[in-house]
């Protein structure tokens, strides 16, 4: 794709369009196409002009023509993920990515975007691999975006803040950049700069979906009960599921006394072993979300895993509850042989 002609067509498509609407650049576009039918770049400006409409179908019809025209210009396959990014065929979008890094290895703007399918799977040290590609080619605030959206998943906190820093500086009427980098400082208990990005982000966007919420945040932390409310908000978290693995614990330990034949005994093995490893396990992650000594992402992870560990260990307590009966069963017939 030649990128004057593309610039040049985009400036003449843009007048037109100011003058008549789009009927009249639909017209001045198909009757380009009808003068020179290898016009790729006429191609191109039709399919994101289809795309902006969502007639998706169309796009692809000129993308598919003008790929057909240069098979080996990676430009054009960058534009047909884009286009398939946005019907959200998110597969197709990622191969197109892929196919134009494949011809252009210096292609920021593929590395990002790539990137932003990364993070919809969860992969997120591969979008930050990603980013950092992009960010070494080009200098671009989507990708400091998109990487401080993958440190911010990873709990890599200070790391998000300095990205979404980053694309203020680039970008200073970023309302997003704004309200993610305040949800940070939240975190980080950095009140003062917490209370600043937020008023900045409903200065930049009086309309922000979570206007109401955002303002309530603000006075919350202007009096100093944000973040109690917040930690208080975890550790209600930590201790209703602290009592769920307990109940869970009453129940299989009832099962495996009707095993045993002893209920009093067969709750002993199961409480007494799960009960044990849960205030090992579960107890140090209220601790954390009350102390905030790891963060409260780490709180919950250790909470959830140390969860799991316990319902393993309420599961064991049947066989373990049985073994002890059993044991318990033979020591006492041989005790009565002997008398």
């Amino acid at each position: 794709m030649d990128r004057k002609k593309y610039d040049d067509l985009l400036a003449k498509v843009e007048s037109l369009h100011d003058e008549g609407g789009l009927d009249t650049v639909f017209e001045y576009i198909d009757n380009s196409i009808k003068e020179n039918k290898n016009f790729i770049e006429a191609y191109i400006v039709r399919s994101e002009i289809y795309s902006n409409q969502e007639n998706f179908q169309e796009a692809f019809k000129d993308l598919e023509k003008a790929i057909m025209l240069a098979p080996n210009d990676p430009e054009l396959y960058f534009q047909r993920g884009i286009t398939y990014f946005k019907s959200e065929d998110f597969n197709k979008a990622f191969n197109d990515f892929n196919k134009t890094i494949e011809l252009d290895a210096n292609h920021a703007a593929a590395y990002t975007n790539r990137a932003n399918i990364y993070l919809k799977r969860d992969e997120f040290q591969k979008a930050i691999s990603d980013c950092n590609k992009a960010i070494e080619l080009s200098d671009n605030w989507a990708a400091y975006s998109n990487r401080g959206l993958a440190y911010a998943n990873i709990n890599e906190l200070e790391k998000a803040l300095t990205d979404y820093s980053r694309v203020i500086e680039l970008v200073p009427d970023d309302a997003e950049a704004y309200s993610k980098r305040g949800s940070l400082n939240i975190q980080l208990g950095n009140t003062q700069e917490a209370i600043s990005d937020l008023e900045k982000t409903l200065e930049l966007e009086p309309d922000v979906a979570n206007a109401k919420q955002m303002k309530k945040v603000i006075n919350e932390l202007k009096s100093g009960s944000s973040e109690k409310s917040y930690k208080v908000a975890e550790l209600k978290k930590e201790i209703k599921q602290l009592l769920v693995f307990s109940a869970i614990g009453l129940v299989v330990g009832a099962i495996i006394g009707v095993i045993t034949g002893n209920i009093f005994e067969g709750i002993w093995v199961g409480i007494g072993a799960g009960g044990a490893l849960s205030f090992l396990i579960n107890i140090p992650g209220i601790f954390m979300v009350v102390l905030r000594d790891e963060g409260f992402i780490e709180a919950i992870k250790t909470t959830f895993f140390g969860g799991i560990i316990w319902v393993i260990i309420f599961l064991l307590g049947g066989p373990i509850g049985l073994l002890v009966g059993v044991i318990k069963k033979l020591i006492q017939m041989k005790m009565q042989k002997n008398n």
